[in-house]
């Protein structure tokens, strides 16, 4: 109990009182959707720990990152082949590092779907995010095209539906 005060003490100090709230531990489950005939339509990973996260109302603002993926490395369903979904991913690890050194976010996760890769993350402040991103799309210096959405959201209505 010690050891787990004292490394509390020490994100405080380090990380301000912001580094505490975002303690939690996640869990990550996998979603996916078949069509009538069974193919696999979408797949993802979603924390759904946040489902019962009592903090949602600190985090008002949710911004979906929608990576477009190469037609050539889909399969007929439109999901990503293996090498498309690395390339995907690292492009989203990329991206989320980014914000997560300008501003205080939530990750909940991302799903394939329709030749996207949809990422969600919720905001405290959405400014600092969308100069980042909106130059970012500017300078087109990214190996797939990206699109981004920031809309209020303090209910989370937007993610929900994956955490039942």
């Amino acid at each position: 109990m010690k050891k787990l005060l004292r490394a509390l003490a020490t994100v405080f100090l380090l990380f301000g009182s912001s580094a505490i709230a975002q303690i939690k531990k996640q869990k990550f489950s996998v979603i996916q959707a078949a069509s009538d005939k069974g193919e696999l339509l979408s797949v993802g990973s979603i924390d759904v720990s946040y489902k019962n996260f009592k903090d949602k109302a600190n985090y008002p603002w949710g911004l979906t990152i929608s990576i477009a993926l190469d037609e050539k490395n889909l399969f007929a369903t439109k999901l990503p082949n293996k090498e498309e979904s690395k390339i995907a991913t690292k492009l989203e690890d990329s991206l989320t590092t980014k914000l997560k050194k300008m501003a205080t976010l939530q990750y909940v996760g991302h799903i394939y779907y329709d030749g996207f890769l949809d990422v969600y993350i919720y905001l405290k402040d959405p400014k600092a995010v969308n100069n980042y991103l909106s130059k970012t799309i500017k300078s087109q210096n990214f190996i797939r095209e990206f699109r981004y959405v920031i809309e209020q959201d303090p209910n989370w209505s937007k993610v929900s539906k994956y955490m039942n």
